[in-house]
């Protein structure tokens, strides 16, 4: 199955799942009269979808707003209060992905809806898809993109300042959130054209991995066939295999032969 675009622009249509470990959602922020301070999200998970029609894909991502990270344990302390990001009363961050239009070979924008401190807002963001390459799972591929946005962090009611004598702010408000995704294909798109295709059991199990598999009566045997892995005959009560009679005859032999004999304990 192919998309409607080339996959070097675009991964092969299907559901995605970020990975975690090699994905990280940063941010960059000015104090004082330049210099920048870098922070991170240590906690993200997320989804999206690459539809046939580009237009149509979809992400789906949710950042713990406490994982945030600067490398300094007290301001980190502080952007979790009620100054900035209020994390006892919003824990999440998310984004929704509202539209994607290409711009270049393999640029795209995407725009979602981004909520912060309750508040949200859409933003565009500037995509890049950076290729796909084999995973350390053998057998798997895995797709990489970079995105990257200026807010403004007053739009999303986090308008916390200190002013100095001066009139200059100790924090800047704008905010360059910069994303490094690393992501793995969990389920492709059946397109009509794939489902049309009833003779191609090869294709539909690559491309509809949703499908339920017509249920086949197993070669030389299984669970409802006659091979060595049958279901096993129910006996009825008093009725025993030609192997039961044979040990039951065997046994009144030698009782009789006992008898005969005067054998203890048979009488």
């Amino acid at each position: 199955m192919t998309s409607t675009i080339s996959t070097t622009t675009l991964p092969q249509a299907g559901t995605y799942l970020v990975d975690p470990a090699h994905t990280e959602v940063g941010f960059v922020a000015r104090h004082l009269i330049g210099t920048k301070v870098r922070g991170r999200f240590t906690d993200v998970q997320g989804t999206f979808t690459v539809a046939e029609n580009p237009a149509e894909s979809t992400l789906e991502a949710v950042i713990q707003a406490a994982s945030i990270h600067t490398n300094q344990a007290q301001r980190d302390d502080h952007l979790r209060t009620n100054d900035f990001l209020d994390v006892a009363n919003h824990p999440t961050i998310t984004l929704n992905s509202t539209g994607l239009r290409q711009v270049g070979e393999t640029s795209w924008v995407l725009t979602g809806d981004l909520t912060i401190r309750g508040v949200t807002r859409s933003v565009d963001f500037d995509l890049e898809f950076l290729g796909e390459g084999l995973s350390m799972v053998e057998g798997k591929n895995v797709v990489a993109f970079e995105a990257r946005t200026e807010i403004d962090r007053r739009d999303f009611g986090v308008s916390f300042n200190h002013a100095l004598l001066d009139g200059s702010v100790v924090v800047g408000n704008k905010v360059v959130i910069e994303i490094e995704v690393e992501a793995s294909l969990v389920g492709t798109a059946c397109s009509e054209t794939d489902r049309a295709a009833p003779d191609d059991r090869e294709r539909r199990r690559r491309t509809c991995p949703g499908r339920r598999p017509r249920h086949r009566r197993a070669q030389g045997g299984g669970a409802l066939g006659h091979g060595p892995h049958r279901r096993p005959r129910l006996r009825r009560r008093g009725h025993a295999p030609h192997g039961g009679r044979r040990r039951r005859a065997v046994a009144r032999e030698l009782v009789g032969s006992g008898r005969q004999r005067g054998a203890p304990g048979v009488g």
